[in-house]
């Protein structure tokens, strides 16, 4: 899922990833332990901090669990505030139906200006336009009211994102999107979806459930506070 999001600027240590981009993505600008560290926990910890703070953005690390329940608690014992945590979802692509026949779907290689029209802002174009991707778009009545992204990385089809317009919510709309971005990496020979869902977006998780998704781990960011310093 990283490489499908990567941020402006990515440095490797040991098996963490520490990233920093313009905006206010929080996956884009936070470490990833996708391993070990060089060195102690400690020392890495420090690593996060002066990397971000050369950086400009705040000290953040993703805490995936519960297999980094350990490092969770550390930071929590360290003054390093809990700043939403947001469920990763799984789905197998055979299992979704296809998109309704008669839908207006619209398919691109870049988020184009007639996309981001549903989601109504820009900030997070120049991240997904640094991974090659699919672009699916819903239309009625000559305008886009659903879009989705998805990108192909070790065989598994990343949703990320889905928006609907705030006026075509609770009518299949969010649906169709999902159908069409699954229908599109299953033609590619994909078998598995992956999307992440902020835990307090109920909407969305409600979505994702009824098609099936089923929760596979967790993350949550943890944040740099004057009480860590």
């Amino acid at each position: 899922m990283a490489d499908t999001w990567p941020a402006e600027v990515t440095l490797r240590h040991g098996e963490w990833l520490l990233q920093a981009s313009t905006g206010t993505t929080q996956r884009a600008n936070s470490a990833l332990p996708l391993g070990m560290p060089l060195g102690t926990v400690d020392d890495v910890i420090a690593q996060v901090t002066e990397f971000s703070q050369a950086q400009g953005i705040i000290p953040a690390i993703q805490v995936p669990l519960p297999t980094d329940e350990d490092l969770d608690q550390l930071l929590h014992s360290l003054g390093w505030a809990a700043n939403g945590d947001t469920h990763v979802l799984v789905h197998d692509t055979r299992a979704l139906m296809p998109p309704d026949a008669e839908m207006l779907i619209r398919h691109e290689d870049e988020p184009s200006n007639d996309w981001r029209s549903v989601p109504g802002f820009d900030e997070a174009a120049s991240i997904m336009r640094r991974y090659p991707a699919d672009y699916a778009s819903i239309w009625l009545d000559g305008q886009a009211v659903g879009a989705g992204r998805i990108a192909i990385a070790n065989d598994w089809g990343v949703i990320s994102p889905v928006f609907v317009g705030d006026e075509h919510r609770r009518c299949g709309i969010g649906t169709a999107v999902v159908q069409v971005l699954a229908a599109i990496v299953r033609d590619s020979g994909v078998d598995r979806l992956a999307v992440s869902v902020s835990a307090d977006n109920a909407e969305a998780l409600a979505l994702y459930g009824s098609l099936g998704f089923r929760k596979h781990h967790m993350y949550r960011h943890r944040i740099l506070t004057e009480r860590s310093v």
